[in-house]
């Protein structure tokens, strides 16, 4: 288990969340591997380089000469180390693929907009008590402590109504501004305490569940909050309910993929999914390997290059389809048809290629699979939600949730 405080205090520190690989890899330690891919590399080099004689915090300024680039102290120029131009790219956060990360980790329903890498505030979607009962997460990721309370005092303007705060962590916290969210019911988290890393994936922790209740039991005092009539939520296991009738949820044990796949859908009613897509949206970096017949068929890297490919087209769409560009959704579209090729294609049993006739039909059929396992684990125990869900959900290459009638499902 690793909470990665590093990571998040580096969060607050770097312009615009964007430095040098060695300090990502100074604050992610073993970590970096399976977050790697939230990080690219911009066509921006940086002016100072981490003097590798100390590590904690002297710098070196970059000199360009006319045969090479060096790190050089400014003044007398005395030490001096060889770089080359890799050594010196900056890599920025991918903010819009972190903060859906981040929400899927949370239990929060995602926002559809792309945040700014400029933004110092950033909106994570919107967390349910219950059906109708809506409020905002903003997460501040940077900022030293005056421009914490100013970006607190700013949503605090914004948002008449109760909503739910992180940061990264408690650096840049003041005690005006704790007595002020106080007053307001509103609870502030960081980070480094709400989320710890575990088998290469972020995982909630104890005090984030405990915000969470103290923000219901502060709304909704006696705890009288009603019993959603219709659930699907991660609670450690699965938490499923559906109709007024079930009195007590049917708890599904594990980490179900098949159950992710769902409750994004259901997030999003009526809206089509490609697979890869939603593939590249809720699996990890274990389950995304593709396989056959139980054996896996691309290396680790290729399979993290894939990812993160699908991954960057995911947020591309978000963007081409908030400008309504057809065009550059067309091209996203034949992109991510291509990759998913390459996925079925690649290196299968001892080394020999696949056959051309795998396509994207064998991912298709794969999620399909994991999403019907899931229903037949839940009709046992509630065969009409079972029935409702395999009745709704197209497991088409555009995958998608076509409920006959509006239900207000509860996610958290």
């Amino acid at each position: 288990m690793i909470c990665l405080t590093s990571f998040w205090r580096l969060l607050e520190t770097v312009p615009n969340r964007t430095t040098l690989m060695p300090m990502w890899h100074q604050a992610l330690e073993n970590a970096l591997p399976a977050l790697r891919h939230y990080l690219h590399p911009i066509d921006e080099y940086a002016r100072y380089y981490p003097n590798p004689n100390y590590p904690s915090g002297i710098w070196l300024m970059v000199v360009h000469y006319p045969d090479d680039t060096v790190g050089a102290i400014s003044e007398d120029r005395e030490v001096r180390i060889p770089l080359e131009l890799d050594d010196i790219v900056c890599y920025r956060l991918h903010l819009g693929l972190f903060r859906d990360m981040l929400a899927k980790t949370l239990g929060i329903v995602p926002a559809t907009d792309q945040p700014k890498k400029s933004d110092r505030v950033i909106r994570l979607g919107h967390y349910q008590l219950a059906p109708g009962e809506e409020y905002p997460v903003y997460a501040v990721l940077d900022g030293g402590t005056n421009d914490f309370h100013q970006d607190v005092m700013q949503l605090l303007l914004k948002n008449k109504n109760p909503f739910l705060l992180v940061s990264g962590t408690r650096t840049a916290w003041h005690d005006t501004t704790l007595e002020i969210l106080q007053e307001r019911r509103i609870p502030l988290v960081p980070l480094c305490e709400a989320l710890e890393f575990r088998d290469d994936q972020f995982i909630a922790t104890d005090v984030w569940y405990g915000a969470v209740e103290e923000f219901r039991q502060a709304l909704h005092p006696g705890n009288m909050v009603a019993v959603p009539d219709y659930e699907f939520a991660r609670r450690g296991g699965w938490s499923l309910r559906f109709g007024r009738e079930n009195k007590e949820p049917t708890v599904l044990p594990g980490d179900l993929l098949g159950a992710f796949y769902i409750q994004r859908l259901l997030m999003f009613p009526h809206k089509e999914i490609h697979v890869t897509i939603l593939l590249a949206e809720v699996a990890g970096d274990d389950q995304l390997r593709v396989t056959m017949d139980g054996q896996e068929v691309i290396d680790q890297q290729a399979r993290q290059d894939y990812k993160q490919r699908l991954e960057e087209l995911a947020a591309d769409r978000y963007e081409a389809e908030s400008n309504e560009d057809e065009s550059w959704l067309e091209r996203i579209d034949r992109e991510t048809d291509q990759i998913a090729d390459m996925l079925i294609k690649s290196t299968g049993l001892g080394g020999k290629t696949r056959k051309m006739g795998d396509n994207v039909q064998n991912i298709r059929r794969r999620v399909a699979k994991t999403i019907k396992e899931v229903i037949e684990k839940n009709n046992e125990n509630d065969p009409q939600l079972a029935r409702h869900l395999t009745n709704s959900i197209h497991t088409n290459i555009d995958m998608c949730y076509r409920p006959d009638r509006d239900i207000a499902w509860v996610f958290n």
